[in-house]
This record gives structure tokens, C-alpha cells and sequence, in this order.
């Protein structure tokens, strides 16, 4: 096994053996094409699994890494890929996103990359055409898997005619089933993330369901009401939405967090983004839903994978006394 100090956030131990590395290695070199003279740069830090996988993936591959010391956020990066001449870049779609809402890469050159790469959370259509736009619409290659297993279990591949923000194939050598200790086959009955099959063959990532809420009787994630509230308005960076139980029982009742580009924002003009938010939602997703209430906030807390803790933010307003929803 490696050393303990792979461990991550809450103490949960990674049954890693000495053929991760290896499993590492195969990934990128199968599904992203990364060889000898290729640079190399994700996003990432060694309390995330990917920190490990870009040193494997990277160096066993005979490529150079491209490490930048800093936020990913500002213009500052973008302008180390280009110097760096970075050609495999590793996104997550939050960084994707604020990039695009901030036109933090303007200006600077991403010709030298051949290829994207995206984990860590559902992708976005709209947002990844845009990505694929700043390097003369290079593809990007989804990679999903777990941290169990130091690599992808689904990932999309060079040699494949690629979906945006979908999956075309498993990771190569992977086999998708569950066996128990018995050695046979286990069929998962409960899981935290919904994966589809679409009918033209390839996966798509829908997220977390434990990121789900019930509005009316009607079940949906967060991730489609925030898809519709970050488009509403230009001075939104993002959005988190979450299911709150109001005070003394009943239904939830959807609340929107908002970042704002700039934190300066009125009570009036929270007033107003909450009626855009329900009639874009009620025309886009469902008649039925309406926000309850909009809270203006600094910044959202994430993991060390940079998603967004939307449970901790569902505590937040539930333990809130003086919201009333």
C-alpha cells in the first residue's frame, strides 16, 4: 500500500496498491494520448486524487507537468498555459465556468493544446463549447471514475466521435460490474451519483442525487435549477440551489445562494433576481417551481475537488432562525 499521507479530508483510507500508478498511467494514455513531449497541467493538489494521478500520469508517460503555484480563477493562469505551452489541459466545470464569466482567458494564446480534459462534476454543454473555442475547438475528453481505484471507470477517447459533456466508452481494461465477497455479482441498489445512457450510445454525468431536492411533489437536482439561475442574469459568477424545510414543518422550499462578480448588492436588487429566477424557471423546468428566497454570499465552501458543499449550505439556512422562507 502507499504511504498513510494518502488520505483524504475525513479520514478515509484509499486501498491503493503499487499497480495504481499504473492504472494512472494507462488512463492518460489511452484516453487522452499523453506521450513523451507532451506539457501537462491540471488544476489540482495532492488532497484531491487527481494531485497523485497527474505525478503518474504525467512522469510514467515520459511528459513534463506544468505546475502553477496560485488560484486557477484569475488571469494569471491563463496566461501560465499559454506561456508554459500546455498541451493537455485538465479542467473541473466550476473552474470552467468562472472562467467564462469572467472572460479571465481573453487574450491569451491556447493554440499549443491538442486536447481538454474535465472531472469532478457534471459538465455543461454550453459551457464546454465555449472551453473548446479558446484552443481552435480541441475536444474535450470527459474522464469519471472514483478514488478507490486511482483512475476513470467511464471516460471518452481520441479514436471515438465524442459527445459534449457525455461519455463514449468504459476506461480501457475496465469492466463495469460490482462483485461481493462471495465473488459474485452484486447489484447496487443505492448510489450517490446518476449516470444515463442516452440512446445514441453514450453516458452522461447527471451529478450527485443526494444533491436532489423535492419541490411540490416533484423531484429535481440542483444541478438543473442552477444551469437556468446562472444564465438569468451577467452579474451572477454562480449559483448553489437547495431544498430547505421552513421553520415549524412542511414541504422545502428552494432557496438560490448567489455569488455575485461584484459584491454589491441591494435588497431591491435581490428582489428582482428572485422574480427573473422564478420566470425563467417556471418557463425553462416547471410551472410549479418558485424560489422562495435569494441570499447574496461571498463564496460558496467546497471540497478539496472544488465542489460546491451544498449540504453545508442546506444546514446553514435550515439552522437559520431569522430566515423566513
Amino acid at each position: 500500500m502507499l504511504p498513510p499521507f494518502y488520505i483524504l479530508g475525513e479520514p478515509k483510507a484509499i486501498p491503493w496498491t503499487h499497480a495504481t500508478p499504473l492504472k494512472a498511467a494507462a488512463d492518460a494514455w489511452a484516453h487522452m494520448d499523453i506521450h513523451k513531449g507532451d506539457v501537462v497541467c491540471w488544476p489540482t493538489n495532492l488532497g484531491w486524487m487527481m494531485g497523485p494521478w497527474l505525478v503518474y500520469a504525467t512522469l510514467i508517460n515520459g511528459a513534463c507537468m506544468a505546475l502553477y503555484n496560485g488560484s486557477p480563477l484569475g488571469a494569471g493562469f491563463p496566461k501560465f498555459v499559454q506561456d508554459a505551452k500546455v498541451t493537455m489541459l485538465g479542467v473541473v466545470p466550476s473552474i470552467v465556468r468562472t472562467w467564462r464569466n469572467t472572460n479571465s482567458t481573453a487574450g491569451f494564446d491556447w493554440s499549443t493544446i491538442r486536447c481538454f480534459s474535465s472531472t469532478g462534476e457534471a459538465s455543461s454543454v454550453d459551457e464546454y463549447l465555449w472551453l473548446m473555442g479558446r484552443a481552435c475547438y480541441k475536444p474535450v475528453i470527459e474522464y469519471c471514475g472514483g478514488t478507490e481505484i486511482g483512475g476513470g471507470f467511464v471516460c471518452g477517447s481520441l479514436l471515438q466521435s465524442q459527445s459534449l459533456a457525455a461519455f463514449s466508452t468504459p476506461a480501457m481494461g475496465c469492466s463495469l460490474l460490482i462483485l461481493g465477497n462471495d465473488g459474485n455479482l452484486l447489484v447496487l441498489r443505492r448510489h450517490g451519483d446518476e449516470f444515463e445512457l442516452t440512446a445514441t450510445g453514450y453516458y452522461r454525468a447527471h451529478g450527485r442525487a443526494d444533491d436532489t431536492m423535492n419541490l411540490g411533489g416533484i423531484k429535481v437536482s440542483s444541478v438543473e435549477i442552477e444551469r437556468i439561475c446562472n444564465g438569468v442574469d451577467g452579474d451572477i459568477l454562480e449559483t448553489a440551489a437547495i431544498g430547505v424545510p421552513p421553520l415549524g414543518g412542511g414541504p422545502e422550499q428552494l432557496v438560490v445562494a448567489v455569488v455575485f462578480k461584484e459584491q454589491k448588492q441591494s435588497v431591491e436588487n435581490l428582489k428582482q433576481l428572485k422574480a427573473a429566477f422564478n420566470a425563467s424557471l417556471q418557463k425553462k423546468l416547471n410551472p410549479l417551481f418558485k424560489v422562495s428566497k435569494v441570499v447574496a454570499v461571498p463564496s460558496f465552501p467546497r471540497t478539496a475537488s472544488n465542489k460546491i458543499m451544498r449540504r453545508v449550505l442546506r444546514q446553514q439556512f435550515s439552522n437559520d432562525k431569522g430566515a423566513k422562507l
